[in-house]
């Protein structure tokens, strides 16, 4: 009798066969490493036809390791992964319960589901569920892990549901796509968000940051706000010196304004008298040439002629002024404003200062209203 057609015995030497159906019912003693890892399915069968687990010894025969199998399972080695794949058929529900430890745990999972669903398919109206243990830390320390079932998982994951509760206290919520990506290698994850096994400690983690990043924004906003406070202060300390200094400014201009206008006075005053002495010498002159005859006159004429224009040609040589009537004008008003400062104890030089420094002021304020 062979395998490859009943799956009823394999051959363990040559002409020797072995049906596992006929082994001792004592389970074969084997540990898993503590510190590792365990992940851990269930088919759960509402009836469970008999020799299943059988069938899968003889299929996976070529993987069991140090001829570890007894009558109700096996265990199984590929690479550096072990398994346990054992039946239950006396406890309620019926099932067949699979355990691995490794770094191919996945793809030691795969070739498992596949042996059992080829088996469960040879089978018309069965009825079985596929679960999968629950990874939170509780159900990893318990004896009565919680399980879910795999195809509700997978409903939940085409609806975009990442998260599901643990029926076991203290019900931590768990990533469906950390805890199916365990199992199944034929999923396309990629547009699937990954959480980590034990949520509560992710979503404290998160919480955390949150509330460290809320912090920081708060800080940000304490600098945020004194650096627009003191922007505002600055603002009004400017807004107040701009406010002083142009009424200083207005003073002194009205001040400046009034010896202005008293030098433009004063200098009209000026050509008034000089016009008036003109006249005045003009008509001694014309009297005393009538008086004394040309003859007499003549030679003083020349003379005094000579005298003015000499006085007048050395004056402006020394004062640098063109020859015409717009500069003596505005010399003659320059003067005047001089001595009028002096008088009144008017400073230009500060005056012409406090304007340079309003202006000054004035592009500052723009500068910060921006």
């Amino acid at each position: 009798m062979k395998n490859e057609k009943f799956e009823v015995c394999f051959e363990i030497e040559n002409g020797m066969y072995l049906a596992p159906q006929l082994l001792h019912p004592d389970k074969v003693p084997f540990n898993f490493v503590k510190e590792e890892k365990l992940s851990s399915i269930e088919y759960r069968y509402e009836f469970m036809p008999k020799g299943i687990i059988s069938r899968f010894i003889v299929k996976q025969h070529e993987m069991i390791y140090n001829k570890m199998y007894w009558k109700h399972g096996v265990i199984l080695a590929y690479k550096s992964t072990m398994a346990i794949v054992e039946e239950k058929y006396f406890e309620s529900p019926k099932k067949i319960l699979i355990r691995t430890q490794g770094q191919e745990s996945k793809e030691m999972f795969s070739l498992i589901r596949k042996s059992i669903e080829e088996i469960n398919n040879s089978f018309s109206n069965i009825n079985v569920q596929e679960m999968v243990q629950c990874n939170c830390l509780n159900c990893n320390e318990s004896i009565s892990p919680n399980f879910y079932n795999l195809k509700d998982l997978q409903n939940r994951l085409k609806n975009k549901r990442y998260l599901i509760e643990c029926n076991n206290p203290p019900y931590a919520r768990i990533s469906i796509p950390t805890l199916i990506n365990e199992i199944i290698s034929d999923i396309n994850f990629s547009d699937i968000v990954f959480l980590p096994d034990d949520y509560e400690d992710y979503e404290k983690n998160k919480i955390s940051k949150e509330l460290l990043k809320t912090q920081d924004d708060l800080i940000s906003l304490k600098t945020a706000f004194a650096k627009e406070k003191e922007h505002l202060d600055l603002l009004k300390k400017l807004t107040k010196e701009i406010d002083s200094c142009k009424m200083e400014l207005k003073r002194l201009k009205e001040i400046k304004d009034e010896i202005d206008g008293l030098a433009m006075r004063k200098a009209k005053n000026v050509s008034w008298y000089f016009y008036f002495i003109i006249t005045f010498v003009t008509i001694v002159w014309t009297t005393l040439i009538y008086l004394f005859t040309w003859d007499r006159m003549e030679q003083f004429t020349y003379i005094f002629g000579l005298l003015f224009l000499a006085f007048n040609g050395y004056y402006f040589y020394k004062r640098g002024y063109n020859i015409n009537h717009e500069e003596i004008w505005k010399a003659k008003i320059e003067h005047e404003t001089k001595i009028l400062y002096r008088k009144h104890k008017f400073n230009l030089t500060e005056y012409t200062n406090l304007q340079v420094h309003y202006n000054q002021l004035i592009n500052k304020h723009k500068s910060l209203v921006k």
